[in-house]
């Protein structure tokens, strides 16, 4: 048998290693997920109302700055920032199709494309006819 009293095992150390939770970065904890949820958010409106672009362009522009801002302050929730930068530029390349497409078609920039569009139509129903 063991004699506990001569010592033959070795003693704990007097104080016991205590767990402190590793800190990322408070400025990040304060900043939280919000900006990141926003941002995917309007990316995904964006995106889905590209066709009314006078909806889909703010919205795009507010998911790139909200997601942009996400990342640069480390917040948690960057897939979705992530994700909201690139909803939005999706957006807001879909939204400026629209409105390329649009003056090109009604003639309002000046550049007379109501009158090219006209043109062409009445050049396809001579050769249908």
């Amino acid at each position: 048998m063991a004699d506990f009293d001569n010592n033959q095992f070795p003693q704990q150390p007097e104080e016991t290693p205590v767990y402190t939770p590793e800190v990322i970065d408070p400025e990040a904890k304060k900043f939280g997920k919000g900006f990141a949820i926003a941002s995917m958010c309007c990316g995904i409106v964006s995106i889905v109302l590209c066709c009314a672009w006078y909806l889909a362009l703010p919205a795009a522009i507010a998911a790139l700055v909200l997601g942009i801002l996400n990342l640069t302050k480390h917040g948690a929730g960057r897939g979705m920032a992530l994700a909201g930068v690139i909803c939005g530029g999706v957006g807001l390349f879909l939204g400026l199709g629209m409105v390329a497409c649009a003056c090109m078609s009604c003639g309002g920039c000046g550049c007379g494309g109501n009158a090219l569009y006209n043109e062409m139509m009445n050049e396809i129903m001579r050769e249908m006819y």
